[in-house]
């Protein structure tokens, strides 16, 4: 049976979400925060429970097609069931940019949307780091040498400022490899997806300060019960070149080791050269890409 979800559903949609995604885990808060703040149609097809889950979410700039079904449960064609209500749901909507993700170990997910006029627009690779086994030796220099040029490194939770922080993210958020037009980060959506966010971890985030300048972030959120997801790290271009962003990284990575952190993750675009190779040294482990699409029929609205 195919019905609209409900809120009292988050933890069928999660598991749904968390079985395939499991490197891109959310959990009911989460989901709870995101469709407060970008309002979904999700529906749900059930066989003695459910087993598949389709959602069309606004995020502002673009439509945000996502869908996906269990294992075992592939080819008999409730992937197709699904996609025509979402096509029928986005027809009815004005026009925009219409995003879908997909793994590039799922060939016939990426056949799938082939066929139906998706084209890759973009790809980034998850990466994870056990922090049991990192060793800060490599980079205990590098810290020396900052702090004897005048940074100064502090957890967000020691220095909460977030009039402070949000022109720092707001400039380094817009040098992010995406596929459209790059757009500046609102103070809403800075306080939704960073300082306010459920999953938002203060203590493990980190500020680089140089004479009352914040130059540099790396701002980290919970994920599940063991692990943290790097959200975002920049440096602002005058201060680039330095390290400071490896230096950043192992300040979080400490502090979550401390902490009893077993795993820090994270994501990048294919295109960020700069950051997959600080994470390479640091020892993150790449994953299979993660590809955008976008849908290309322009028939759909004319």
């Amino acid at each position: 049976m195919l019905r609209p979800a409900h809120p009292a559903d988050y933890p069928a949609i999660a598991h749904v979400h968390n079985t395939l995604w499991p490197e891109h885990f959310r959990s009911l808060e989460d989901f709870a925060h995101l469709d407060r703040h970008n309002p979904v149609r999700r529906f749900l097809l059930e066989l003695d429970g459910p087993v598949a889950v389709a959602g069309l979410r606004d995020r502002g700039a673009f439509y945000e097609f996502e869908l996906g079904v269990l294992p075992g449960f592939e080819g008999r064609g409730l992937g197709r069931e699904l996609y025509a209500r979402l096509l029928g749901e986005l027809e009815a909507l004005p026009p925009k940019r219409t995003l879908a993700f997909v793994k590039e170990s799922h060939p016939y997910a990426l056949a799938f949307a082939a066929r139906r006029g998706w084209r890759e627009s973009l790809r980034g690779y998850h990466q994870h780091l056990g922090l049991a086994a990192f060793d800060p030796a490599p980079f205990e220099g590098l810290r020396r040498r900052l702090e004897a040029e005048g940074y100064a490194f502090h957890s967000y939770a020691a220095l909460p400022d977030p009039e402070r922080l949000y022109p720092l993210l707001r400039q380094t958020y817009l040098d992010v490899p995406r596929s459209g037009e790059a757009e500046p980060l609102s103070p809403e959506e800075f306080r939704r997806r960073f300082v306010l966010h459920p999953a938002f971890h203060p203590q493990t985030s980190f500020v680089a300060v140089r004479e009352g300048e914040w130059a540099g972030l790396s701002l980290v959120r919970r994920r599940g019960e063991s692990g943290l997801h790097s959200a975002m790290t920049g440096v602002l271009p005058a201060h680039r070149g330095r390290g400071l962003a490896t230096a950043l990284k192992v300040c979080s990575i400490l502090e979550a080791r401390r902490l009893g952190f077993a795993e820090l993750h994270t994501n990048n675009a294919a295109g960020n050269a700069p950051m997959l190779a600080v994470n390479a040294r640091l020892g993150f482990v790449r994953g299979p890409a993660r590809v955008e699409l976008e849908l290309t029929k322009e028939s759909l609205w004319t």
